[in-house]
């Protein structure tokens, strides 16, 4: 690559980030609040120690920057948000790091399509989760730790911040638990490969990396037994397979679609491509001995067996969804070096990275939104739903609506809507749950209005008379219903 281009290809890098961030900043602030969030300022607003420890919401450094904007400044979605979009400029920063070190057109390229124009990492930024955050952290923690595998010498300085960011990422999510332990472990073991000895613990400062390390390993692991034998909170994965689940996740995910036959789930090709393309260059990395290439792929093949072992030995669910988000780093580096050892002609490289970076524009543009979450699409509309019910039951001269909710409609309701602004929507309100709307007993409860994200037929549900379709929301189908008597 010569200087020129060069020069133009940071240029590039800079302006998809630009735009990037922009998006991320857009969105979160545009974007109604969501159901996984609600319940987050809920427990932060009401049991703070709950929040931190003793539920399955392990975001800590979330649930505190939650709890410090919505005393200090708000709890709009946008205010509470504000740790989650600045975490954005970090990611980038770390990437643009990795982006030096790479020279090939197609490396380069690829790394901008899998990072700044995947929908699926761009919308964690804009939720107030900890998956943005940690996600900005491992990256940081991966690239000190690619830093000492590069140098092939131990260099305490990088060691320390490492573990610094690896320590930050655990505290925003735990889903990064042994992507962490990788990155500290694997260095050391290099190390001492190459040396042909083992000093872990020959120094001082070692001894110190190796204490906090071992202190931030135990802390979640204690929080993590408690959360699942004393709050039975750990239910949240797949029961599937590995490929079924975790790789499935990721690539429908990436694609930003459901585009996969649901009769096909356990070994869908995508899934099947992709571990065997990761399996591939480990080979040719191992026969080669590009300890770069070995360093990624290891730490997507050690989450591989350990998620393998854990589901066969006590039933662990396999990372599924947003919680498969923490192997996208060790993926899409694995990848990004495997082009960059290409030895082909420098216009294949260009032409490899352009086809990347197309079909990753065509995914954001034919499915990007700003006013809706890819996973919690309908939660979106909750709050137009509250307020359009709101108008008719003053048009009516309707007190205090009985207002029916299915399952996530009502948690949004209940945790934000009416806990934050119980003057305007407090409605008298039951929950079905599981959108069973057979399971209404009208002898106890006949609501005014049902907010469902199905289609309810009153043919087949006689209990209900005279009930209209109002409205059908654009973004995940949310529908509100008015029930007459």
């Amino acid at each position: 690559m010569n200087q020129i281009e060069d020069k133009i290809s940071k240029w590039v890098f800079i302006l998809v980030v630009i735009c990037a961030f922009a998006y991320v900043v857009a969105k979160a602030f545009i974007m109604e609040i969501t159901h996984d969030e609600s319940y987050s300022l809920f427990l932060v607003d009401t049991n703070y120690l709950r929040a931190m420890v003793s539920t399955a919401n392990t975001h800590w450094l979330n649930s505190f920057f939650m709890k410090l904007f919505s005393i200090t400044i708000g709890i709009k979605p946008w205010m509470v948000r504000l740790h989650s979009v600045i975490a954005f400029p970090i990611l980038a920063y770390f990437l643009f790091q990795f982006y030096l070190k790479l020279t090939k057109t197609s490396s380069r390229l690829i790394l901008i399509s899998l990072f700044f124009i995947n929908l699926f990492v761009l919308e964690f930024f804009t939720l107030a989760r900890g998956y943005g955050m940690s996600l900005a952290f491992i990256t940081a923690s991966l690239y000190y730790s690619y830093l000492i595998i590069e140098s092939e010498e131990f260099d305490y300085n990088n060691f320390k911040k490492l573990l610094i960011f690896g320590i930050l990422a655990l505290a925003s999510n735990y889903t990064v638990f042994f992507q962490f332990i990788g990155i500290f472990t694997f260095p050391m073991i290099y190390l001492a490969f190459k040396n042909g000895k083992i000093d872990f613990f020959k120094t001082r400062k070692q001894f110190n990396l190796w204490l906090f390390f071992l202190l931030a390993i135990f802390t979640a692991i204690a929080n993590l037994l408690m959360i699942k034998f004393i709050s039975h909170d750990l239910q949240f994965g797949g029961y599937i397979s590995f490929f079924g689940d975790t790789l499935e996740s990721i690539i429908r995910y990436v694609f930003f679609t459901q585009f996969f036959d649901s009769n096909f789930h356990y070994f869908s090709l995508g899934s099947v491509l992709l571990f065997s393309f990761l399996l591939l260059i480990l080979g040719i990395a191992i026969y080669n001995k590009n300890q770069k290439i070995i360093f990624f792929t290891s730490l997507f093949f050690f989450q591989f067996i350990i998620s393998n072992l854990l589901f066969l030995l006590f039933n662990t669910p396999y990372p599924f969804n947003r919680t498969a988000l923490m192997l996208v780093p060790s993926i899409a580096f694995s990848i990004v070096w495997s082009f960059e050892s290409l030895n082909i002609k420098a216009n294949f490289h260009r032409i490899i990275g352009i086809i990347f970076l197309s079909v990753f524009c065509v995914i954001f543009i034919n499915s990007y939104t700003l006013k809706s979450s890819y996973e919690w699409p309908f939660h979106a509309e909750v709050g137009i739903a509250l307020d359009e019910i709101n108008s008719i039951a003053i048009q009516s001269k309707i007190e205090k609506p009985k207002v029916l909710f299915s399952n996530y409609p009502y948690g949004v309701w209940a945790n934000y809507y009416n806990h934050f602004y119980s003057e305007k929507y407090n409605f008298d309100t039951e929950q079905i749950l599981k959108d069973s709307i057979s399971k209404l007993d009208t002898n106890t409860f006949y609501p005014d209005f049902i907010i469902s994200n199905i289609t309810i037929d009153s043919n087949a549900n006689p209990q209900l008379h005279h009930i209209k379709l109002i409205k059908t929301y654009k973004f995940g189908g949310l529908r509100l219903y008015e029930v007459g008597p």
